[in-house]
C-alpha cells in the first residue's frame, strides 16, 4: 500500500516564470533597439551634395546599433543560464545546450555584420580619398591643357612670311640665356644684328674691325650666326677662323647675293603674337 506524499505537489511554474521573464527582457531590448535604429535612420537624412559622407554616417549608425545588440545579447545570455536549472525545471541538458548554441550563433552573426559594416565604412573612406586625389589630378591636367592651348595659340599667331622668294626670315629665340648676333657678310659692309633688344645694330668696314669688336663680347652669354653671301666668301673665311680661335660658338647660313634678310624681334614677356 503506497504512502501519500505530504506537502504541495511538485510544480514547474517557477521555471516557466523565469523563462518567460528572460524572453520578455530579450524581446523588450530587441524592440527598443529596433525603435532606436528606426529613429536614427529617419533622422539621418543623406546629404544631396555629399553622398559618401552620408554613407559613412549611415554605416556608423548601423555599427553602433549592432554593437548595442551584441552587448544586449551577451548580457542576456548569462542571466538566462543562471535562471535556468535543468535538473529542477525538468528540461534536458541537450535542450539547454541547443538554446545556448543558438544564442552564440546570433552573437557571431551580429559580430560578422559589425565587421562587414566596418569594412564598408573603410571602403567608403578610401573611395573619398581617391576621389580627392583624382580631383587634384584633374585640376593639374586642366592647368597643363591650358598652357598647351596658350602655346598652340601663340604658335598659330606667328606671322607667316609673304610669298616672296627673295626674302629670308630669322626669328630671335625667346627665353634663352645665350643671345645670338646675326652677322650679314657681303662684299660691302659687315652688318651685325642683335637679338637682345637692349643692343643696337652695328656695321663694320672690314673683318679686322669686326674681330676687334667681337673680342669685347661675352663668350658665355653670346654667340654669332654668320650669314655668308657669295661676294663676302673671303671675309667669311677670315671672320670664322678668328671667332673659332676666340672660342665663340658659331652658327653658319648661306644665302644668295640678292636675298633680303628680315629679323623678327623677340616677344616681350607675357605678350602674344
Amino acid at each position: 500500500m503506497s504512502r501519500k506524499r505530504k506537502g504541495a505537489p511538485f510544480s514547474l511554474f517557477a521555471f516557466q516564470d523565469a523563462i518567460t521573464s528572460v524572453c520578455g527582457v530579450v524581446v523588450l531590448i530587441t524592440l527598443m533597439l529596433a525603435l532606436e535604429l528606426t529613429r536614427r535612420v529617419a533622422d539621418d537624412t543623406p546629404e544631396q551634395n555629399d553622398p559618401i559622407a552620408a554613407q559613412v554616417k549611415e554605416l556608423r549608425a548601423k555599427i553602433a546599433a549592432e554593437r548595442e545588440d551584441i552587448e544586449a545579447l551577451e548580457s542576456a545570455a548569462p542571466d538566462a543560464g543562471d535562471a535556468v536549472d535543468p535538473q529542477t525545471a525538468g528540461f534536458s541538458l541537450a535542450e539547454v545546450q541547443t538554446n545556448f548554441e543558438n544564442v552564440q550563433k546570433r552573437l557571431e552573426a551580429a559580430k560578422a555584420e559589425e565587421a562587414r559594416l566596418r569594412n564598408e565604412r573603410e571602403s567608403a573612406r578610401a573611395t573619398e580619398r581617391a576621389n580627392a586625389d583624382e580631383e587634384k589630378r584633374l585640376a593639374e591636367l586642366r592647368e597643363e591643357l591650358k598652357k598647351v592651348r596658350e602655346e598652340a595659340q601663340s604658335a598659330t599667331n606667328v606671322p607667316s612670311a609673304p610669298d616672296n622668294p627673295n626674302l629670308v626670315y630669322y626669328e630671335f629665340p625667346d627665353g634663352v640665356r645665350e643671345k645670338p648676333w646675326y652677322v650679314d657678310i657681303s662684299g660691302g659692309n659687315i652688318v651685325a644684328v642683335p637679338s637682345d633688344p637692349d643692343e643696337t645694330r652695328r656695321e663694320f668696314a672690314s673683318p679686322e674691325e669686326f674681330v676687334a669688336w667681337a673680342k669685347t663680347r661675352s663668350r658665355v652669354n653670346e654667340y654669332f650666326v654668320l650669314i655668308a653671301r657669295p661676294s663676302g666668301a673671303a671675309k667669311f673665311d677670315a671672320i670664322s677662323l678668328e671667332l673659332e680661335d676666340l672660342h665663340f660658338k658659331l652658327g653658319i647660313d648661306l644665302v644668295a647675293e640678292k636675298r633680303e634678310l628680315q629679323f623678327i624681334p623677340p616677344r616681350k614677356k607675357g605678350a602674344r603674337r
